[in-house]
């Protein structure tokens, strides 16, 4: 329970506010982890992609 110490009214509060420190909102471990997304990604779908290219080569020539 919190009580307004100037109204003296209470109040049931679930959470209290907290302030969050925003100077740093992108860091070096948000960066490491969208590489390691991007590359992840990457591994994944590129070489589907590339043997879909090289098949339509061949069919070409």
């Amino acid at each position: 329970m919190q009580c307004d110490a100037d109204s003296g009214v209470c109040q049931n509060v679930a959470a209290l506010p907290v302030s969050v420190d925003a100077l740093h909102g992108w860091s070096s471990r948000q960066t490491l982890m969208l590489v390691a997304v991007a590359a992840l990604l990457a591994l994944v779908l590129l070489p589907p992609f590339i043997g879909v290219l090289v098949s339509r080569r061949r069919v070409r020539k």
